[in-house]
């Protein structure tokens, strides 16, 4: 059945990529607002069934991001509460997981470049045709606790809580499955500024050229894992309003 899909952009970086692909082949409506654009304007519940949260290049705790990342949590809040699927990537999975009560916190290694995740045991008998690992893009500097009742997805070298799925409808990813080479460009300009030194740090061109190797089995990953949260999400017992109150 087409879904109507409404995603939260805060850069121009920080696009749909792969996921509007996904969507698109599936049949699926997409629409999206952009936050960094001045008079925006968050969509009602009415308007969607799924909402993906996606990259910034803010901390959810920088005061430039706290009006609008408020408001963000209380979307995100709104909707568990109205069954809606809900998946967030980098910034985005740090916001969703914060809305539904976790800790986000500095992460022990800044994790930029193309490194390995491990899925978990719990993760690979949800999705079906889940690899145990696989090279995947990462941007980060800050991690998240997986909430309570959340389902670890990942793990890497770096940092120890790479995603989590929870309720059957939500899928929250740290690293980048979404960045395919189109998306890669766009990011560049933002990411270079990120680039220091350390364990888990690659180069630009680097990237780049990981970019052209990984990207593609990456894109076959992530629509296996949309295509499981979608049979997920239509077999899950819905909730009843009211009866989870999630304290922020």
């Amino acid at each position: 059945a087409m879904s109507r899909i409404h995603a939260l952009q805060h850069s121009v970086g920080g696009a749909l990529g792969v996921i509007e692909k996904w969507a698109v082949d599936r049949g699926h409506k997409v629409a999206c607002t952009s936050l960094y654009i001045p008079d925006y304007r968050f969509p009602d519940l009415e308007d969607f069934d799924w909402l993906v949260v996606l990259d910034g290049p803010l901390k959810i705790d920088d005061p430039m991001a706290c009006v609008w990342v408020v408001q963000e949590r209380e979307l995100i809040q709104a909707a568990l509460k109205k069954n809606k699927v809900i998946i967030g990537v980098g910034m985005g999975a740090q916001i969703v997981a914060s809305a539904m009560g976790a800790r986000v916190k500095k992460c022990e290694h800044q994790e930029t470049g193309y490194f390995p995740v491990e899925f978990t045991k719990e993760a690979c008998d949800l999705f079906s045709g889940l690899p145990h690992g696989l090279t995947v893009m990462h941007a980060h500097t800050d991690m998240f606790d997986v909430p309570v009742g959340g389902i670890p997805l990942a793990s890497s070298a770096a940092c120890k809580n790479q995603g989590f799925v929870a309720k059957n409808r939500v899928l929250a990813m740290q690293f980048h499955l979404e960045w395919d080479e189109e998306t890669m460009e766009k990011a560049i300009p933002a990411l270079t500024e990120t680039i220091t030194r350390g364990p888990f740090i690659q180069s630009v061109s680097s990237i780049l050229k990981s970019s052209e190797i990984y990207a593609p089995e990456m894109a076959k990953v992530l629509f296996r894992l949309l295509d499981g949260l979608a049979t997920l999400a239509n077999t899950a017992v819905p909730a009843i309003e009211g009866e989870e109150e999630v304290e922020c």
